[in-house]
């Protein structure tokens, strides 16, 4: 185990400590749970659709932020992302470089007038179909084909957003409700809370915490030094 600095007696110790193995519980929830099971949505897509999962992720966050979260103010995603790519265009216009990003868009078959993608009928290989079926079993949804391309897209998307409203739900319990009672009751600032849910997790996974602790140590150290010496 890595040297612990010893400190002060923590203020209000059995509610952090309460409160540190909800929130552990709900990170092994979401961690154990949740994120696996988008994660085989994922490799449905893949199979189906023959891209990388990143691109799944990158839809279904697009279909999923629609606006108001994790803040009220937050805008959608899609305009967020549509607003910087419109940026880029615009400045590089400006300097005469649009011809690369034209060039790019080639590249990935994408032209400015937006063209439908064709809804073919979903005719997996033996080899994708079972694979499929057995992630929908393991997924426990409703293990038929769909008929279209589309069909199976609406199927996965529609199950990874109710997924990730889980998912963001309980990640708020810990980085809000959680954290906040221990700033108000502890007096422990919330990104030292998150980082100590983020290590109980580890321990509830038989892994190590010696590294984290390292260099939390030695992050305090430095910043001791360098306060010392203003």
């Amino acid at each position: 185990m890595a040297f612990r600095r010893k400190t002060q007696k923590m203020k209000n110790e059995e509610v952090y400590k309460e409160t540190l193995a909800k929130s552990s519980e709900t990170r092994f929830t979401l961690n154990e749970d949740h994120h696996p099971r988008i994660k085989k949505l994922s490799e449905i897509f893949s199979r189906v659709f023959g891209e990388e999962g990143k691109i799944f992720k990158l839809i279904e966050g697009m279909l999923y932020y629609t606006g108001g979260y994790p803040s009220e103010n937050s805008p959608p995603r899609l305009d967020e992302l549509v607003e910087r790519f419109a940026n880029v265009c615009r400045y590089y216009a400006f300097i005469d470089k649009d011809i690369e990003i034209t060039n790019l868009l080639e590249k990935h078959s994408i032209v400015v007038n937006i063209t439908k993608m064709k809804n073919d009928a979903f005719k997996p290989t033996p080899e994708d179909k079972e694979a499929i079926k057995k992630l929908f079993k393991e997924l426990n949804i409703d293990e038929s084909m769909p008929q279209t391309k589309l069909d199976l897209f609406n199927k996965i998307m529609n199950e990874a957003l109710d997924e990730q409203k889980i998912i963001c739900q309980l990640a708020d319990t810990i980085k809000i409700d959680d954290a906040s009672v221990i700033d108000e009751q502890c007096e422990i600032i919330k990104s030292a809370y998150i980082k100590a849910v983020n290590m109980k997790y580890k321990e509830m996974k038989d892994k190590s915490i010696d590294k984290d602790v390292q260099r939390i140590d030695k992050t305090v150290q430095s910043l001791t030094e360098v306060i010392n010496n203003i």
